[in-house]
C-alpha cells in the first residue's frame, strides 16, 4: 500500500529548519518496554542548516509516526555527490540520558507526583517561550553575589516571553494508576538515572510505560490500553508458507533462558526483625505451566524494588517473551487494514505452517527503506504477558 512518507527538522522550539527532505534510507525502530530507541538516516539535496540537537519528525500520510533527536551528523560531498548521514534517538533519549542532580527522600507521596517531578529535572518536555540572551533585561546586576538573583530573574524573563513556541507534551496516565496511594518512602540520589528510577517506581506497583509515537509517555496497564486501542491486524500463512499481509513470517521458540518456577523474597530494607514487624521477609512464587521439566529461578530484592509478586511475575513474562518471537516483514508502513503499524496492539495470526492460531502482540516494529528494496515494515510479536500468580 503505497504511503506518503516526509521527514521534517525542526529546532527545540518548534521552528521549521528544513522541511523538503530526500532521503536515499532510513530505519526508524520502536520497540515495547524500550525508551530512546534509535533510528538512521541519509539524506540527499540536503539542507546544510541540519545540526545535532536538531528534532526529526518522521510522518506517514501526516501522521506522526516517529519523534526523535538528533545525536550524530556525517556529511560528505564529493564530485557529483552530496549526502548527510544523521542518527540518533527518539525523544526520550533526553530523559534516559539524564542523571538525578539531587539527593531526595520521598515520604508518602504519590507514584504520579513522584514521576512528575523527577521528569521536571529535565527537559525531556520542553516549552521554549523566549531565549536567554534577548527576554531578559539583566540591569541593576553587577556583581558575583547578585547571581543567583540574576539568574531566577532571567528564568522568569525567558518562561514569560512570547518570542517563541514550542513544544508542550505531558505524561499520560491510566486511572487505576493516578489511584495509586501514596508510597511510604521512595529515594534519589545524585548519579541515578532518572528514567531508571521512574521505571522502578512504576514497575513497583505493577505497571509499565510506554513511549508513543507522539512523543510521550503513556503510564499505567497496557493490556487495558490494548483492549481499549481496538485495533487488529492479521497475518495469515499457509501450510506452504505462503502469507497475506505481509512478506515473510518467521518463528523462534527457545526456552533455554526460561524457568517452571520463580521464587522471589524480599527484605524491608532499613528494618530489623522484631515483633511489631513479623513479616518482613516473604516469597512468593510464579509458575510457567508451559515448561516441559522442572527448572527452579531464585531471586531476592528490597522492599523499594517492588513487591516480590510484581517481580515474580515480571522475570516469568521476560523469560516467555524473550523465547518466543514471531517476527514478520511486511511491506510498506501499513497494515491490510489500512492502519500504520504501532506496537502495543493486538496481530491475530494464522499460521498452518509454523501452528500458531492465536492473537500475538506487536512489541517491535522498524520501518525501513532503500532505494533498491523501497520501503517496509519489521515486525516483531510474542504472546501477551499474563499477570497470574500460582502461589
Amino acid at each position: 500500500m503505497l504511503q506518503d512518507v516526509k521527514i521534517i527538522v525542526t529546532d527545540q522550539t518548534g521552528k521549521v529548519i528544513s522541511e523538503e527532505n530526500q532521503f536515499s534510507a532510513y530505519s526508524f525502530d520502536t520497540q515495547y518496554g524500550v525508551v530512546a530507541d534509535a533510528f538512521n538516516l541519509t539524506l540527499v539535496n540536503f539542507n546544510s542548516d541540519i545540526e545535532p540537537g536538531h528534532n526529526i519528525d518522521f510522518l506517514i500520510d501526516g501522521t506522526v509516526a516517529f519523534r526523535g533527536v538528533i545525536l550524530l551528523r556525517d556529511s560528505l560531498v564529493g564530485k557529483g555527490e552530496a549526502r548527510l548521514s544523521l542518527s540518533g534517538k527518539d525523544r526520550a533519549t533526553m530523559l534516559v540520558e539524564n542523571y538525578c542532580s539531587v539527593h531526595k527522600d520521598y515520604a508518602n507521596e504519590t507514584p504520579k507526583n513522584i514521576i512528575d517531578e523527577l521528569i521536571g529535572q529535565t527537559n525531556f518536555y520542553t516549552k521554549v517561550k523566549g531565549t536567554a540572551d534577548t527576554a531578559a533585561d539583566t540591569t541593576g546586576f553587577n556583581n558575583s553575589t547578585d547571581m543567583s538573583d540574576r539568574n531566577a530573574a532571567l528564568l522568569a524573563d525567558v518562561n514569560a516571553s512570547e518570542t517563541a513556541s514550542g513544544r508542550d507534551d505531558t505524561t499520560t496516565y491510566d486511572s487505576e494508576f493516578t489511584a495509586l496511594s501514596a508510597k511510604a518512602k521512595f529515594k534519589i540520589e545524585p548519579g541515578d538515572r532518572v528514567f531508571e528510577r521512574i521505571d522502578s517506581l512504576v514497575r513497583s506497583v505493577g505497571f509499565e510505560i510506554l513511549y508513543q509515537e507522539n512523543g510521550a509517555l503513556y503510564i499505567g496497564d497496557l493490556t487495558n490500553k490494548r483492549y481499549a486501542d481496538k485495533v487488529i491486524y492479521k497475518v495469515t500463512v499457509d501450510k506452504k508458507g505462503n502469507s497475506t499481509d505481509v512478506e515473510t513470517a518467521n518463528l523462534i521458540d527457545d526456552i533455554s533462558g526460561r524457568y517452571s518456577t520463580i521464587s522471589v523474597t524480599s527484605q524491608a530494607e532499613g528494618y530489623r526483625y522484631t515483633s511489631s514487624f513479623p513479616h518482613v521477609n516473604r516469597e512468593k512464587i510464579a509458575t510457567d505451566s508451559t515448561m516441559r521439566y522442572k527448572k527452579y529461578y531464585s531471586a531476592h530484592i528490597n522492599d523499594d524494588e517492588g513487591s516480590p509478586e510484581n517481580v515474580a511475575i515480571r522475570i516469568r513474562e521476560d523469560q516467555r517473551n524473550e523465547g518466543y518471537q514471531y517476527y514478520c516483514e511486511a511491506a510498506g508502513h501499513r497494515a491490510g487494514n489500512g492502519e500504520i503499524w504501532k506496537i502495543n496492539r493486538y496481530v491475530n495470526v494464522y499460521d498452518e505452517f509454523n501452528r500458531v492460531y492465536e492473537h500475538l502482540v506487536l512489541y517491535g516494529r522498524t520501518f525501513v527503506y532503500s532505494n533498491e528494496t523501497g520501503s517496509g515494515t519489521l515486525l516483531r510479536m510474542g504472546k501477551e504477558r499474563i499477570n497470574e500468580l500460582v502461589i
